[in-house]
């Protein structure tokens, strides 16, 4: 009976124990991301853009389902297909969720190369309460690269990417950079350009 008691009591003392372990309160999950771009800076020289935007669109997330249906004749009979099955339709329908977007773009951003400066890093400042990505380009640019290590990241942070030093005047390919919360709640659009070394003469 006594060793009952003991193993009962260390039961409770170990209960108690971990719900002092847990934490009493893990974050508000029903809170809205909040998502917050500052000016782009070379860290580098010091230099800074400006973003401008462009234009903003709110839009609603739409699902899409697949409706099947035994298709029959006109005297409502199911019809077999050459192979002895029954022939089965699809319809694609969709509805709106209670989830909205938003999509921020902002103006082309023109960055200049400086003679001597082979390789200019760029930091992006962001504001938020949440994960956010900044995916690599799925069509590589020469000049334009994706620090790995920035383009994934939660609360406060920064997107940092390189801009590489070339020789003509401007660059033919615009980089089309998102980011964006983990939900996908709240994207923004950034839009880069390259003037090279002849560009300054």
């Amino acid at each position: 009976m006594k060793k009952l008691l003991y193993i009962a009591a260390a039961c409770l003392m170990a209960s108690v124990a971990a719900c002092e372990d847990d934490p009493k309160n893990p974050g508000d999950f029903g809170m809205k991301s909040v998502l917050e771009l500052t000016n782009i800076r070379s860290l580098t020289n010091g230099q800074v853009y400006p973003l401008s935007v462009a234009r903003t669109i709110d839009t609603t997330y739409h699902y899409y389902y697949n409706v099947y249906d035994t298709v029959k004749d006109a005297e409502g009979n199911p019809i077999l297909g050459t192979d002895g099955k029954l022939q089965i339709s699809t319809e694609e329908k969709f509805y709106l969720s209670k989830i909205t977007a938003k999509l921020v773009e902002f103006d082309t951003i023109f960055f200049p190369s400086f003679e001597g400066v082979a390789l200019d890093t760029m930091s992006l400042d962001i504001k938020s309460n949440a994960n956010w990505r900044a995916p690599e380009l799925v069509n590589a640019v020469t000049w334009y690269s994706v620090v790995n290590a920035s383009s994934t990241g939660g609360g406060d942070g920064a997107f940092l990417f390189s801009v590489k030093q070339f020789k003509n005047d401007l660059s033919k390919h615009i980089v089309k950079q998102d980011v964006f919360t983990r939900d996908s709640t709240l994207m923004f659009r950034l839009y880069f350009r390259h003037y090279g070394l002849a560009h300054n003469k």
